[in-house]
């Protein structure tokens, strides 16, 4: 299956991101790679801003159309989310469409738990700022289980493509 990336426009719009500091984030997701031995090239830096920026999952592809620096490749994009995922600064977030997307977690993002809607049609993707599953995970506790996540999606019609 083709993957869907946002178009030009839409990765490269400029916006101030709601639930995190980028500045603050920046430094934070840097000193990390620092403490755990790896180099702060031109490149990490400018692949770390443009994660943190980053205001609905995206994917690799999309992250290439914000780079302004050529030396950055697509092979190293995905590396470098590899990386994030391992360090715990992406989560990978399927929608089931065949597509790999990522979202960045803000260092707060115990705080910022959400799940998401996807349009079935134009595969927007709109973040759903609440949880009704925290419950059930309290009750999960009481059976014994720890280190309990869980993941749920949305699907339906977005209201330009219902119209």
């Amino acid at each position: 299956m083709k993957r869907k990336s946002l178009s030009k426009k839409e990765s490269t719009q400029s916006h101030k991101c709601q639930h995190h500091d980028v500045y603050v984030e920046e430094e934070a997701v840097l000193k990390i790679l620092k403490e755990n031995g790896y180099r702060v090239t031109k490149q990490r830096h400018s692949l770390v801003k443009a994660v943190i920026e980053m205001q609905r999952p995206f994917s690799a592809e999309d992250i290439m159309l914000t780079m302004t620096d050529d030396s950055v490749d697509l092979a190293t994009i995905y590396r470098f989310l590899q990386l994030c995922n391992t360090m715990a600064f992406v989560q990978s977030v399927d929608f089931l469409d065949g597509a790999v997307r990522y979202e960045y977690l803000p260092s707060q993002h115990q705080q910022h738990h959400h799940h998401h809607i996807m349009c079935t049609d134009c595969k927007k993707v709109e973040p759903v700022d609440m949880c009704l599953v925290q419950g059930q995970e309290r009750q999960i506790k009481k059976m014994g289980y720890v280190n309990i996540t869980h993941k749920l999606m949305f699907f339906g019609q977005c209201s330009n493509c219902s119209a």
